[in-house]
């Protein structure tokens, strides 16, 4: 009898630890379970639900409990692996997390372009890393985030227009009669810094996921700038023309949202008030075609 009390006795110690630390801050249990005679316990966790498995000699129980949304990683995170190697706590990381986003492709428009302007948006692509690496703080049904990313956009025309350099900035005009145009893009290339909140707002899963609305700015740090021109000309040989130098403004701010309802990621836009090319003094001024950028896609793993 007192060897049956000792098992009784261990075993709900065992049960209440790996509920403790598996069901943190959740509310108060109000059933208590009383097992004798159990042969093995099993605890297994991941993500997204813990399972605790009693096995008896002629049967086996089990319990499942699903991670509240707000505890289930949404991207890839690295702070559970860092909380050994930077000896931070556990609890550390219960509502923190290094993040890192899989990449994100969309497609580019040049709002309020000029006449003659013809940025074809099915042909202008962006790509994007919201997270290169990133921190998120979770409160409540909540997150709060914020990193380090990166942004290519281009913005392409093929009917014939081209993008002119003209002394530093950009000016529009037109491939001559005598060839045959293939393309003009513009390319930026940004650093970016988001600042973003994301909120969970159903607790039943969509496709493996809770669906959540993320928003807030992204500050974009424009450290290139190019455009590209292609044709073929009267003896039908390709001809190229680069350059480097075109004006784009250095700093510009997005205003973002997605939404998520799949476990692969979510679908975003991002509109920028700010336009594109840095509009110069001088003569080149009036010159220099005045656009936003708007654009739309889908980022894995976020």
């Amino acid at each position: 009898m007192k060897t049956a009390i000792i098992k009784t006795l261990l075993l709900s110690a065992t049960i209440t630890a790996g509920a403790t630390s598996t069901f943190a801050n959740a509310s108060e249990p109000d059933t208590t379970l009383t097992v004798e005679n159990v042969q093995k316990v099993i605890i297994t966790e991941d993500s997204k639900k813990s399972t605790i498995t009693l096995v008896y000699a002629d049967s086996i129980w089990s319990h499942t409990v699903e991670t509240p949304a707000n505890r289930q990683s949404n991207s890839r995170t690295i702070g559970n692996l860092l909380s050994l190697s930077a000896g931070k706590p556990d609890d550390f990381w219960k509502d923190n997390d290094l993040i890192i986003t899989g990449p994100g492709i969309g497609f580019c428009v040049a709002t309020g372009q000029p006449a003659g302007m013809k940025v074809e948006p099915g042909k202008s692509i962006e790509v994007n890393w919201l997270y290169a690496l990133g921190y998120e703080r979770r409160v409540g049904n909540g997150s709060l985030s914020t990193g380090i990313g990166f942004a290519w956009r281009n913005y392409r025309m093929t009917q014939g227009q081209t993008f002119v350099p003209e002394n530093g900035t950009v000016d529009i005009g037109s491939y001559p009669e005598t060839v045959t145009p293939r393309y003009s893009r513009l390319k930026t290339f940004s650093i970016q810094v988001p600042i973003l909140w994301r909120q969970w707002f159903l607790k039943k899963k969509f496709f493996g996921t809770y669906p959540s609305i993320t928003f807030g700015p992204v500050l974009n740090f424009n450290t290139y700038g190019s455009l590209k021109n292609g044709w073929v000309d009267e003896n039908g040989a390709k001809q190229e023309l680069f350059y480097k130098n075109i004006g784009q403004k250095k700093f510009t701010v997005d205003l973002f949202m997605s939404l998520r309802f799949f476990e692969l990621g979510s679908f975003y836009v991002r509109y920028s008030p700010f336009d594109v090319l840095e509009k110069p003094y001088g003569q080149t001024a009036a010159m220099t075609p005045k656009f936003k950028s708007l654009s739309a896609g889908f980022l894995f793993c976020w």
